[in-house]
């Protein structure tokens, strides 16, 4: 059998002999003075000794000690988080949970809580909703190459407390970005729930939209669009 050559050095720390396979490897550690695996993981994280090992990270999922747990709480929970000490009292959560119990809400009180929720996000400071992937992209390509003027990202109705992928003021039309999700029944049925919303707000203000465009992901151009109110019996 044929001798790998090996190459060593010490560790600048404890004095361990550290083995490479390659003269280059052991040149660079030496450069950068990188200590042995032993020693670069002291004081990396809190274990708890008694209970867990090394072992435990590579074999399931490790056990973490109710130290190591609150360090990492500090960690994700600072106080330049925009939600940091706004926490509801434990007496609100009862009494919210006891007014909610067995009720089923009506659109009129989901619309005021919708919203209320766009009104404290602002307060706090989060930024929403997320953005479609690959939104941004089409609807510059569809102002550009087809003549649209659609205003993107999320533009929001107050009223209803909802935002839509696009609206173009000159069309009079909105503009539903479906990704692969959306291909789910459960958000194929939110789906259809906020288009007839939106559909009939307009024609109650007596404005009814020209189109309701709702573009699957997949498609390319004009071909990947559908006008609903053509399609449904929404018109």
């Amino acid at each position: 059998m044929e001798k790998i050559e090996t190459y060593s050095r010490i560790c600048p720390k404890c004095n361990r002999n550290i083995f490479h396979a390659t003269e280059s490897s052991r040149n660079w550690a030496m450069k950068i003075g990188r200590k042995c695996r032993s020693c670069s993981q002291i004081g990396h994280t809190v274990l708890d000794e008694s209970k867990k090992k090394m072992s435990s990270a590579k074999i399931g999922k490790p056990t973490w000690s109710s130290l190591h747990k609150e360090e990492f709480g500090k960690i994700q929970c600072g106080k330049n988080h925009p939600m940091y000490g706004k926490h509801h009292t434990d007496e609100m959560k009862r009494k919210q949970s006891e007014r909610n119990f067995g009720k089923k809400l009506s659109k009129e009180i989901k619309r005021k809580l919708r919203v209320a929720a766009i009104k404290q996000h602002r307060k706090n400071g989060i930024k929403f909703p997320a953005i479609d992937g690959g939104s941004v992209e089409y609807f510059d390509n569809m102002n550009k190459y087809s003549g649209f003027h659609i205003q993107h990202p999320n533009i929001e109705i107050k009223d209803l407390g909802y935002f839509v992928d696009g609206y173009d003021p000159i069309l009079h039309a909105v503009f539903e970005y479906d990704t692969k999700t959306h291909n789910s029944c459960r958000y194929k049925k939110k789906d259809l729930e906020r288009q007839k919303e939106i559909i009939e707000y307009y024609k109650r203000l007596g404005n009814p939209l020209n189109n309701f465009y709702r573009i699957n992901q997949t498609g390319f151009g004009k071909e990947g669009m559908e006008d609903v109110l053509t399609t449904t019996e929404d018109k």
